[in-house]
């Protein structure tokens, strides 16, 4: 099952990159409490709604959010959820270019 976001919401998505902090952060509460709202409702399984809080992860990390950050991780199984074995490529690429920014070598973590 994939994750199924309307057009307008992908377009919301594709936008983070160039908002103010600020509104980026709204935006990242905003697919956050959607996030949630999928996940309790059974319209995503929690594989997929991990790989959409990894994605906020990032966007959060690169903005240096650490508050969201941190509330943020806490929905992820980290003992069960390895982004470098998402079915969503775009998961596996984010993964591989955060661990290429701090030196870890992705072909043992396979």
């Amino acid at each position: 099952m994939a994750l199924k976001l309307s057009p307008d919401e992908i377009a919301e998505i594709a936008e983070l990159v160039s908002l103010s902090n600020e509104k980026a952060r709204e935006l990242i509460m905003r697919f956050e409490a959607l996030t949630d709202q999928k996940l309790a409702s059974g319209e995503i399984c929690n594989e997929e709604a991990w790989d959409m809080y990894f994605g906020l992860l990032h966007e959060c990390d690169e903005r240096d959010l650490i508050e969201d950050r941190e509330r943020i991780v806490a929905k992820i199984d980290t003992k069960t959820y390895n982004p470098f074995q998402s079915r969503n490529p775009m998961v596996v690429i984010i993964a591989r270019i955060r661990a290429k920014g701090i030196g870890i070598d992705t072909r043992v973590l396979h």
